[in-house]
């Protein structure tokens, strides 16, 4: 499959739903999709969960996008939450966004929304992980998003932040 075939290939799974298992270290950074103006987007895993997620700022300032969440496959009670993301704050090589879940397998979240913020750190396998954090769901839509100190290590898989600051 070529390059250009795996990354297209990769980000219409993540807009699926489907979460993204780790890319190939010699994968790239795929190019600025054309009309956004800046986006976070990739696949991850932490120690507990694998997430799927695009979040995109069009030229007229629009935010787009989707968060999926997957924890817990093949235990007893396993979680899933999926939803769009509500605001997006893109600062060089590091993005919040705020999504709102809508769909879960705990209707305790529903409605909630929740403060991501992840660092891409290039592409895999260049010796520094890619970072992210949440913050604790909140009834409230938070009234800005700016990314938060990232804390936690993808232990796989790949995350890309485009700024459209030079």
């Amino acid at each position: 499959m070529t390059r250009a075939r795996l990354i297209a290939a990769g980000s219409a799974a993540v807009v699926a739903g489907v979460v993204a298992a780790a890319l190939p270290a010699s994968a790239s950074e795929p190019p600025p999709p054309n009309g956004a103006q800046e986006f976070a987007t990739g696949g991850f895993e932490d120690v507990a969960c694998q997430f799927g997620f695009d979040a995109r700022r069009g030229p007229n300032g629009e935010v787009s996008g989707h968060l999926n969440q997957k924890c817990g496959e093949g235990s007893p009670r396993p979680f899933y939450a999926r939803g769009p993301v509500v605001c997006l704050d893109v600062q060089g090589n590091r993005a919040g966004f705020v999504w709102q879940v809508q769909e879960t397998s705990d209707q305790s979240f529903q409605g909630l929304y929740e403060h991501f913020s992840v660092r891409d750190n290039g592409p895999p396998g260049q010796g520094v992980p890619d970072m992210v954090v949440s913050a604790p769901n909140t009834p409230v839509l938070p009234p800005s998003c700016p990314p938060i100190t990232e804390t936690v290590p993808a232990l796989k898989g790949n995350i890309v932040v485009h700024d459209s600051t030079p």
